[in-house]
């Protein structure tokens, strides 16, 4: 129901998404935190891969690396975001 979103307050009148001031500045808000998550995630991978490339160069070393340490930093990211998404009290019932 279109009524129900961010920034109507049940007027009624709410048929065009975004209509209001109100919604458009929640929409600004979520963008700009999106991009700066993204940011971050894109500088996070960034420094993850430098650092695995220098791990293979020692070569005691390289074949845990390669086998054991490089896929658990390729799932860092992607277990974080399941993590915090699953935080909060009512987490369970937002994803429903």
């Amino acid at each position: 129901d279109p009524n129900d979103l961010p920034g109507c307050a049940g007027k009624g009148d709410c048929d065009a998404l975004f209509s209001s001031a109100d919604s458009a500045w929640g929409l600004l808000q979520t963008l700009s935190l999106a991009a700066a998550y993204g940011y971050v995630l894109f500088c996070a991978s960034n420094l993850l891969s430098e650092g695995s490339e220098l791990l293979l160069l020692v070569p005691s070393i390289a074949g845990i690396v390669g086998s054991v340490v490089l896929p658990v930093l390729g799932a860092v990211p992607d277990g974080a975001i399941m993590l915090f998404s699953g935080l909060g009290e009512d987490a369970q019932s937002e994803l429903q």
